[in-house]
C-alpha cells in the first residue's frame, strides 16, 4: 500500500511535464489499479480486514480523481500548444523608400533653404573680414585682426552645426513617427527600408509621402 501511495503522489507531477502518450499510459495504470483494489474489497468485505481495505479503496479513488484533474489540465495545455504551433499568425511587412520620402518632405526642404541662407550670410561675412584685414597697414595689425576673425568664424560654425543637428534630429523623429503611426493604422507588424529588401513586403512609400510633412 505504501509503494502504491508514493507512486500515486509522484506520478501526476512527473507526468505533467511529459507527453500526452505517457499521460494516457498512466491513466490506464490507475484504472487497472482501481479494478484490482475493487476486487480485493469485494473479497475481504466479510472479513475482519474489510474495513481497512475499504479505507484504502477510498484513498485510491480520491487519488485517481486528483490524477484525472491533472490529466485533463495537462491535455488542455498540450492541445493549446499544438494549436499555436500549427497555426502561426501571419506577419504583415511594409517597405518604405526613405530617401524618396525625405526628399519630398517640406520640413527637410525648409531646413535646406535655411542652411543655404546661412551659408550665403557666412560667405558675405568672410569677404567683409578679408577686406577688413587687408586694410591693416602693419603685419602685427593684420595678425591680430586675423586671430579675432578666426575665433568668430569658429564660433559661428559651431553654433550653426549644433542648430542644424538639433533640427535634423527633430525632423528624423517626426518622419519616423509618421511612418510608424501609418503602418500601425494599417495593421503592419514590421516596416523595412526599401533598399534592404530584395523581395516581398507591401510598398507603402506613396501613402507615407501623403502623411509626412
Amino acid at each position: 500500500y505504501k509503494s502504491y501511495s508514493k507512486t500515486f503522489f509522484c506520478f501526476p507531477f512527473f507526468i505533467y511535464n511529459n507527453t500526452k502518450k505517457l499521460l494516457k499510459v498512466m491513466c490506464c495504470f490507475f484504472l487497472e489499479s482501481i479494478v484490482f483494489f475493487y476486487k480485493k474489497v469485494v473479497y475481504f468485505s466479510c472479513s475482519s480486514k474489510g474495513t481497512i481495505m475499504k479505507s484504502k479503496f477510498k484513498t485510491l479513488v480520491s487519488l485517481a480523481i486528483l490524477f484525472g484533474v491533472l490529466f485533463t489540465f495537462s491535455s488542455n495545455i498540450a492541445n493549446a500548444d499544438t494549436a499555436t504551433t500549427a497555426a502561426p499568425v501571419a506577419m504583415k511587412v511594409a517597405i518604405v523608400d526613405i530617401p524618396q520620402v525625405v526628399a519630398q518632405s517640406k520640413q527637410v526642404q525648409s531646413l535646406k533653404d535655411e542652411q543655404a541662407k546661412k551659408l550665403k550670410e557666412l560667405t558675405t561675412w568672410i569677404e567683409t573680414a578679408k577686406a577688413d584685414i587687408s586694410k591693416q597697414s602693419t603685419p602685427a595689425g593684420k595678425e591680430k585682426l586675423t586671430k579675432k576673425y578666426d575665433a568668430e568664424f569658429a564660433k559661428k560654425r559651431e553654433l550653426n552645426a549644433q542648430d542644424y543637428a538639433k533640427k535634423l534630429t527633430a525632423i528624423d523623429q517626426s518622419i519616423t513617427a509618421a511612418i510608424t503611426n501609418y503602418a500601425k493604422s494599417k495593421g503592419y507588424s514590421l516596416v523595412l527600408t526599401k533598399s534592404t529588401v530584395l523581395y516581398g513586403g507591401d510598398d507603402i512609400t506613396a501613402e507615407v509621402m501623403k502623411v509626412v510633412k
